[in-house]
């Protein structure tokens, strides 16, 4: 057992340990312990330095019930000598002669309620009653019979020690049951279809709120000024909405930025990610060679190369159960269709309505080889691919800038050529393959005659061979290409072309 990695008070290892010397609200433990326990704690004892959750809670509780005796000390105090009409003025806080038989006619049970509930009390955000207390040190005054009958009122009114504390805890998201975080107002919910980043109305459907955090593309990328532990930069809408849903949480993470929804749901996160197999260690995998942040998640990798879960209607073959029910419900099922409100375009999954939806905004994701810009992290990876099977490639021209994309008032969509001006309401590939007519840049080493593309001049060069490849299977007659043999077919076996 580390010695340095125990608690303080009960040398016990626990889950949930703070250190003793930083102070969390109004609460110094350092000074609690000199109070309660008359112990000198320094820095440099060479003594392990940090507190459980159930020391500091029972530390708090001694310190409580310490406050609730001289609080109580004082009230009798002045209930008693403001009573005393035939008794002389007290000096100080000293000791009264008459305060003995005072005592005895006063039942005590009925005026002082010294039931202390045994209650949970976090030490990161209670903070200790005031320590100081006024006692009676002013003879002189004569006391205020408003103010005493208004203490014996108080006096005779069942009270807990612990009241400040539980209004404290009704309002402190530490303390609150699971029930009540469940029903916290404002607290996120799953799936409730809402934009956190302008806090508006919730919205019908996640495809609605897709809709709508295109809005906020020009928010991106952004750095998020509420981590604080670490630099975490969002570069499209939906993670930004995501991210500050998970600020919007009520409870923190004490070794990281993330929030969550309960308690339990934050011990499982620290347990995954803070201790034992869970920590941060980058441990990579033998198999592919991917760099996993902890032991534990090298463990989770490595089922994926020993899962292989079969497509019972196709081919295909996947790692993860999610995947493969994901591919049924996306290829097989087509339950859900979403429909882009910019271009018409229907989507078979919300994922790929959302990949559909970057298309329309700007390429943030950039080659560091070729300098190509990508809409997503998915296909920038892709790409990379390329460039480590080819060591020479080149990326090819981007013919986007040489025509443009218009929608009429029906949302119809249309291609305008720059060069020759023709308007088309056709794919994007078979506008470049018009524009491409007007860039004949490879020439034919025999005639020098220029081409658009490769497969052009290949077709040319039967005119310089003379060879005729391309027969015709109704009559046997041979053309020097392909065209001029789908020509003949439609004018001489139009009949016979469907069969």
């Amino acid at each position: 057992m580390n010695v340095y990695a125990v608690c303080r008070m009960c040398i016990s290892e626990k889950l949930r340990m703070r250190s003793i010397f930083l102070e969390y609200g109004h609460c110094n433990m350092i000074e609690i312990i000199s109070e309660v326990l008359h112990l000198n704690i320094s820095d440099d004892d060479g003594l392990p330095s940090n507190i459980c959750k159930p020391c500091a809670n029972t530390l708090l509780k001694m310190q409580d019930t310490i406050n609730t005796f001289r609080q109580n000390d004082q009230k009798l105090r002045t209930l008693i000598f403001s009573n005393d009409a035939g008794s002389e003025k007290v000096e100080g806080c000293g000791n009264n002669s008459n305060l003995d038989a005072e005592l005895i006619k006063m039942p005590a049970a009925e005026h002082v309620n010294m039931v202390i509930k045994e209650e949970s009390i976090d030490i990161l955000d209670v903070a200790p009653p005031n320590n100081e207390f006024v006692l009676c040190d002013d003879a002189k005054d004569e006391p205020n019979t408003a103010e005493a009958e208004a203490i014996t009122e108080e006096l005779h009114q069942p009270q807990s020690p612990r009241i400040a504390v539980k209004k404290r805890r009704a309002h402190d998201p530490e303390k609150m049951s699971r029930k009540q975080l469940k029903n916290l107002p404002g607290r996120p919910r799953l799936h409730d279809h809402k934009c956190y980043i302008c806090n508006v109305d919730p919205f019908d459907s996640s495809k609605a709120l897709l809709d709508h955090l295109t809005t906020h593309q020009e928010m991106v990328p952004s750095t998020c000024t509420s981590c604080v532990m670490e630099t975490v930069v969002l570069k499209n809408a939906r993670a930004l909405n995501n991210h500050k849903k998970m600020h919007a949480q009520p409870l923190k993470c004490a070794y990281c930025d993330r929030r969550y929804c309960d308690n339990t749901a934050r011990d499982i996160h620290v347990q995954s990610y803070h201790m034992g197999e869970g920590a941060p260690c980058p441990s990579p995998c033998d198999e592919c060679g991917k760099i996993c942040r902890s032991q534990l998640a090298l463990k989770n990798h490595l089922r994926e190369h020993k899962t292989h879960l079969p497509c019972t209607k196709c081919e295909k073959v996947f790692h993860k159960p999610s995947k493969l029910k994901m591919h049924i419900a996306r290829a097989h099922e087509n339950k859900d269709r979403y429909k882009c409100e910019i271009c018409d375009s229907v989507i078979t999954s919300l994922e790929g309505y959302n990949i559909h939806l970057k298309k329309h905004g700007e390429r943030q994701y950039e080659c560091e080889v070729c300098h190509t810009k990508f809409h997503s992290v998915a296909n920038l990876c892709t790409h990379k691919k390329i460039h480590e099977k080819n060591d020479n490639y080149r990326r090819p021209k981007d013919w986007k800038d040489q025509y443009t994309v218009s929608y009429d008032e029906d949302k119809t969509r249309y291609l305008r050529c720059h060069h020759c001006g023709k308007t088309a309401a056709c794919t994007a590939s078979a506008m470049v393959m018009h524009i491409k007519k007007h860039f004949k840049t490879i020439e034919c080493e025999l005639c020098g005659v220029k081409f658009s593309t490769k497969e052009k001049i290949r077709v040319h060069m039967s005119v310089h061979t003379k060879e005729r490849n391309f027969r015709c299977e109704f009559c046997g007659k041979d053309y020097l290409c392909r065209s001029n043999l789908k020509r003949h077919i439609r004018t001489a076996h139009k009949s016979k072309e469907n069969l």
